[in-house]
């Protein structure tokens, strides 16, 4: 389980969550999110978990709480409205 926790880990620094269609999951849906939840104590993080439509999510729930990621959340947000835009156009 330990590789799984470094896995979580590195996507919760990365982007604030995690998550894996749980078909492409090779542990049960549990032991995932003990994982994640694992990687978020060894952040000092809270990590809240959620499975639904076959997808197993795990956000740091004080997401963004540093000025590096409120900028890595706001590039997002500007990729996300860009792509949300360029599809828009195509559809008119």
């Amino acid at each position: 389980m330990a590789a799984l926790v470094t896995a979580v880990r590195a996507q919760l620094v990365e982007s604030g969550s995690a998550q894996v269609a749980v078909d492409d999951l090779r542990v049960p849906v549990d032991v995932w999110r003990r994982a994640a939840r694992r990687a978020g104590r060894e952040l000092n993080r809270p990590v809240a978990t959620v499975a639904g439509h076959g997808f197993v999510h795990a956000v740091l729930s004080d997401w963004p709480a540093t000025d590096e990621e409120r900028r890595v959340q706001a590039a997002a947000l500007r990729r996300a409205v860009h792509a949300a835009a360029a599809v828009h156009q195509a559809d008119v």
